[in-house]
Formats: structure tokens, sequence, C-alpha cells
């Protein structure tokens, strides 16, 4: 709820995509599958999943933008109650206790100063604001499903995927949905050789619920071929982990 609200207040603005704003989803879901080291399908396939399901109404495409003018706004307002703070607490008599305090307000206070600084050169370059998050949303009767999901490494301080999940499920509710399905985890949670263990921590704090299902099982049409395939995936990963 903390997150939530911290990115309520960060500038962000939720909206509905198109059939051409793919290709911008397609070019985030790029750079979260570098980041995360996974494989990402080709944006045909997103464009076919578009022209089938968005005449029926069952697929959206949402994006999250960052608006720098009101990102600097907001920023302004926490600098102004960061200042006071420290000039009462410089009115006070001084201690250990105080000179902390003073020492991580003024920490802070730049820390604003800096981001403001930030979004003004921002405004400068993308004055319409710059997408840092979209999702492929769709709906089956009441329950709606978090499909596809995308991330840019830029300014990952404002929290653009707590906004866009709590903005998906305000909308899922507005059509009659009573579930939402967050999508898979790795199924190893706890394990050390789990490879996403931050993706159910996040899904967690939703206060989403554990169902398994059946999983998917290969059929192996030509063996040496699948092991030759097993065999490079597996050295890729081990190749990535002594890079990291």
């Amino acid at each position: 709820r903390t997150d939530v609200n911290r990115s309520l207040d960060n500038g962000l603005i939720f909206e509905e995509g198109d059939r051409k704003d793919l290709a911008i989803f397609h070019e985030i879901m790029k750079e979260t599958g570098a980041r995360d080291d996974f494989s990402i399908r080709g944006i045909s396939y997103f464009e076919r999943m578009y022209d089938t399901f968005s005449p029926t109404n069952d697929l959206k495409v949402f994006l999250v933008r960052l608006m720098p003018s009101l990102a600097k706004a907001s920023l302004e307002r926490q600098l102004e109650t960061r200042e006071a703070e420290i000039e009462r607490l410089e009115a006070r008599e001084r201690d250990d206790k105080i000179e902390k305090q003073l020492e991580n307000a003024n920490r802070s206070a730049e820390r604003l100063r800096s981001r403001i600084e930030d979004m003004e050169k921002l405004h400068e370059t993308h004055p319409d604001g710059k997408i840092l998050s979209g999702a492929i949303f769709t709906q089956c009767g009441q329950k709606a499903y978090y499909l596809y999901g995308a991330s840019s490494n830029a300014y990952r301080e404002y929290m653009p995927n707590y906004f866009m999940q709590y903005k998906m499920m305000e909308y899922a509710k507005s059509v009659g949905c009573t579930r939402y399905d967050f999508g898979g985890i790795s199924g190893k949670e706890g394990m050390p050789d789990d490879e996403a263990p931050g993706l159910y921590e996040f899904k967690k704090r939703w206060g989403s619920v554990k169902r398994g299902r059946v999983g998917e099982f290969d059929y192996v049409l030509k063996p040496v071929l699948y092991r030759l395939m097993e065999w490079a995936i597996a050295t890729r990963k081990k190749r990535h982990a002594a890079i990291a």
C-alpha cells in the first residue's frame, strides 16, 4: 500500500494504447528481456494477438507515461516539506539524534533537488512525457489476466510497475472482473536455484494466492536435436551466471 501510494504521486499517467503503440511496448520488452535474461517474441506475435482479441474488447494495451512537469511539481512539494523539516531541526538544541536527523534530511533534500533537475532536462527532450512501462491485459468473463509486462531501465525509482498494476486492477474492477491473474512464477520460491526471486516477492506483496497448475511437458520428436538444444540453453545460462 505504501509503495502504491508513493507511485500515485510520482507524476505518472496511465493510458490505453492502440496497435501502433505495440512498437513502443515491444522496445521496452526488449529492455526487460535483456535485463532479466529471457527471450522475447517478435512484434508480429503481439500484432496478431491484438488483431484477434482487440475487436471484441478482450485485449488492451496499457502504457505508463512519466510526465516531467507533473513529476517536478510533486518533487517540489516534497522538497518544500523537507526544507521546512530542516529549518525546524536547525532551530532545536543539537544532540546526536538531532544531528543524525538533520544529516538525513539534508541528504534527502539533495536527492530531491537532483531529481527536479533531471525532470527539467527530461522536459526539454520529452515534453510529452516518456513511456516507462507497458502491459498486455486480457479479459475472459469475470477474470482479468496480466498477460505480458515490460518496464524500462530508466526512472525505475518512480515505481511505474506499482502504478501500472494498481491502475490495471482498477480498470479490471470497472469492467466487472472479480479475479486478477498475475501470471506465472518460477515455482522455486526460497530455493537457491530460483532464477527470478524478485518475481514472486513483487506479486506476493499484492496479496496474491499461489495456485498450482499441471505445467508444460515436452513431447520430443527429435531426441538428438532436443538434447543439443538443452545443452545450448544450459551453457548459455552458465555463461551469463559467470559474467554476472
